[in-house]
């Protein structure tokens, strides 16, 4: 496709590796405050994502969820300001103890990117898109089973102006407690099962999207160089990862480039679970047998799957 098997198979670990790691925490601790659940809810959010969060009201809390407006969120060379989210109470300052959430939802909407990182692609897609009527939706569900350390990410995903989405789904097990108070270790003991990416929309959203992704190897190329070099990628490296009819919607959206329309799913498949550990020293070599280790690859492309809003 536009990369190499190896990138495709570390931009899917990395989609896995930045939920497990970003989810539980990123501190050691947070000193429980008294008072509101909610207010509690703020400090612990904004620990776990390292930022400094404000709001402009006290966080309301009605029947389990609690509700935040004109929140404006900073980290570093990026500021968010979100004018509605809304989550379970109690849940952030449960996983920044280390408690996770049997069930878990999170929804921020009209998200729009003030600051980004500067020479950075996709971070300027984001703000780009932010920009348009609505901004950004973002949102997350999962349910965790303690008993068997399975955690189950029904929905992560970003919304965007005229129903454009991108999505991500996964399953995984050996998710413990430990992932909060110590993400480095802990994520060494996640097993993916399953990752899931879907991408859905019209060509102007998917040309400006695919134009961010394929920056750094593609700026300098016009569209038929861009195709042409693409294929080299799928006919070289993809055949022995891909089964017949996904090697061939692949190729599908390859000659669609730099624009496919539609839906497009990327998916990633463990027979009994894979760590972090085995992707890495399996993408250490030239042609890394994932059938062997019971890995499977699948690609769909339906150009036209999109049902967005008009």
């Amino acid at each position: 496709m536009f990369v190499s098997g190896k990138r495709l198979i570390s931009l899917i670990m990395a989609v896995s590796a930045a939920i497990f790691v970003t989810l539980p925490a990123l501190s050691q601790g947070l000193i429980t405050m008294e008072g509101d659940k909610c207010s509690n809810d703020i400090a612990a959010f904004a620990t776990l994502t390292g930022s400094k969060v404000l709001t402009a009201f006290q966080p309301g809390r009605i029947m389990g969820r609690c509700t935040a407006q004109n929140v404006q969120i900073t980290r570093a060379d990026i500021e968010l300001s979100v004018p509605y989210m809304e989550w379970k109470a109690g849940s952030f300052s449960g996983i920044l103890m280390g408690d996770i959430p049997e069930s878990m939802f999170f929804t921020a909407k009209g998200i729009n990117i003030v600051k980004s990182p500067p020479n950075d692609p996709i971070w300027a897609f984001l703000k780009s898109q932010s920009h348009a009527q609505g901004g950004i939706k973002a949102a997350l569900r999962f349910s965790y089973d303690p008993s068997e350390q399975t955690l189950d990410i029904t929905q992560l995903a970003l919304g965007f102006a005229g129903g454009h989405s991108i999505g991500v789904t996964a399953k995984v097990h050996g998710v413990s407690g430990v992932l909060a108070a110590s993400p480095l270790q802990g994520v060494l003991s996640v097993v993916g099962d399953e990752v899931l990416v879907d991408i859905n929309g019209r060509s102007g959203f998917m040309q400006d999207l695919f134009a961010a992704l394929l920056m750094r190897s593609f700026a300098a190329k016009n569209p038929d160089e861009t195709r042409s070099a693409a294929m080299q990628y799928v006919n070289s490296e993809f055949t022995y990862l891909l089964a017949q009819n996904d090697l061939s919607d692949l190729r599908k959206m390859v000659n669609s480039l730099p624009a496919p329309a539609g839906s497009i799913s990327l998916g990633f498949y463990a027979d009994n679970g894979v760590s972090a550990a085995s992707v890495a020293l399996m993408l250490l070599s030239d042609k890394p047998d994932w059938a062997k280790n019971g890995v499977s690859l699948s690609f769909g492309y339906d150009p036209a799957g999109f049902g967005g809003a008009n």
